[in-house]
């Protein structure tokens, strides 16, 4: 364990705002602003902000989402805008002696030209690194992205209506996880920040997260003229575990946040047999056989019709697959006893994962790695016409018998 004291530094912050669906119409802004506070009362000051987007009508630039005024509007570049194509972005460099806090955001958008909103948060340019680098692994957007988040981000939210304010926390409020403890750094100031601590350590070994948070109250004396002086302070600590268990106790963990970074899917591999087994690796993945996967063409993304011709795995619409791993651990779900037989033709494909609750196709997530799916090649010879069995021979050497009351017949058509 690391009993450890770490230097942290507050790095600028990166929060982006999108739609989360297509729109067919553009999309309008009149006001994106950042709070220290979880109920956007306590505004980031503008200077601290920048702005970009993802293109601008001419006369509705990037600048007038951050203006303060809701009579101007940004206008979004696209008019049928894909989902994530149309965004705003802003870089937030906090001054220093202020809390290294965005713990809210509020998006005001134009009338008739508005949709649900995707809000992502993630380290600035200046942090040096993404949320999670893809090389590390990739994380499902669930019900929030629809899609696979990008490696750019610590977190995700959504909300809906004209006006929204979200509550851009992490983690579960007075949960406490025990564990091996990784890493241990103080002065941490939020959730998120510590949950970015795990995501930049995964390759550590870091599988769950939690902030502790205790404020001291004490009262001196200002020596230049008596008068009493409010000394309160907190204190942040953030622990990074391996194993994290949650711990029990009557009382609520009042001071204590925790979470995990979620699954995270690092690879696929296959065994080389004909009975195969597909392993999907990652961390964090469920402690049970709740998980389901899906074999698409390679090209495709997860709502892609499920390759039928393995067997062993299927799938009776885009989301509804069986059947469950039949081995499982935090870092492997494995489905054994897959063939190959009835693949027609050579093809590349792509494994689809769902951790959990897989009821729609954007539960899955692409695992990192392309399957080659190879014809198989049959070698047969018969025995004698008594034994009524024939025997296939395929390209690794194994050998199965089919037929087990073999015939021939031949057809003459004339």
């Amino acid at each position: 364990g690391g009993c450890r004291r770490n230097e942290w530094t507050c790095h600028p912050l990166r929060i982006r705002v999108s739609p989360a669906q297509k729109l067919s119409c553009q999309w309008r802004v009149k006001e994106v602003m950042v709070f220290t506070d979880g109920a956007c009362s306590e505004a980031v000051a503008a200077e601290a902000v920048v702005v970009s987007t993802s293109g601008a009508t001419v006369g509705h630039e990037a600048a007038l989402a951050t203006d303060g005024v809701e009579q101007t509007e940004w206008w979004s570049e696209c008019l049928a805008c894909s989902q994530g194509q149309a965004w705003i972005e802003l870089e937030v460099t906090l001054p220093e002696g202020t809390p290294c806090l965005v713990s809210s955001v509020k998006v005001v958008q134009g009338d008739n030209h508005t949709a649900d909103v995707v809000v992502a948060r993630g380290p600035g340019a200046a942090y040096g690194k993404p949320g999670l680098p893809v090389e590390t692994g990739v994380r499902n957007g669930g019900q929030v992205l629809q899609q696979q988040i990008a490696e750019d981000w610590t977190e995700v939210w959504s909300a809906k209506g004209t006006e929204a304010c979200v509550a851009t926390t992490c983690g579960e409020a007075n949960m406490r996880f025990v564990g091996d403890e990784l890493w241990r750094y103080h002065d941490i100031p939020s959730a998120c920040h510590c949950k970015q601590l795990c995501l930049d350590q995964i390759q550590d070994g870091c599988e769950g997260w939690t902030l502790y948070i205790e404020s001291d109250q004490s009262f001196g004396v200002d020596p230049t003229n008596g008068s009493a002086v409010d000394d309160t302070h907190s204190h942040h600590i953030c622990f990074l575990w391996k194993a994290p268990r949650q711990a029990s106790s009557a009382h609520p963990f009042a001071t204590w946040v925790s979470g995990t970074p979620g699954a995270i899917l690092q690879s696929v591999t296959t065994t080389e047999s004909t009975d195969m087994t597909l392993s999907v690796h990652g961390v964090g993945l469920p402690l049970s056989a709740t998980s389901r996967v899906k074999l698409v063409a390679d090209g495709d993304d997860c709502s892609g019709e499920h390759i039928a011709d393995v067997e062993g795995l299927s799938c009776s619409d885009s989301a509804v697959c069986s059947p469950g791993p039949s081995t499982w651990s935090s870092s492997l779900h494995a489905w054994a006893g897959l063939r190959f037989w009835s693949i027609a033709k050579d093809r590349a494909a792509r494994v689809c994962f769902c951790a959990s609750n897989c009821e729609s196709w954007w539960h899955f997530v692409q695992v990192p790695g392309v399957l080659s799916l190879v014809t198989p090649k049959f070698h047969f010879s018969t025995h004698s016409a008594a034994d009524n069995t024939a025997e296939a021979e395929v390209s690794d050497g194994d050998t199965q018998t089919f037929f087990e009351d073999f015939s021939c017949s031949i057809l003459n058509l004339q």
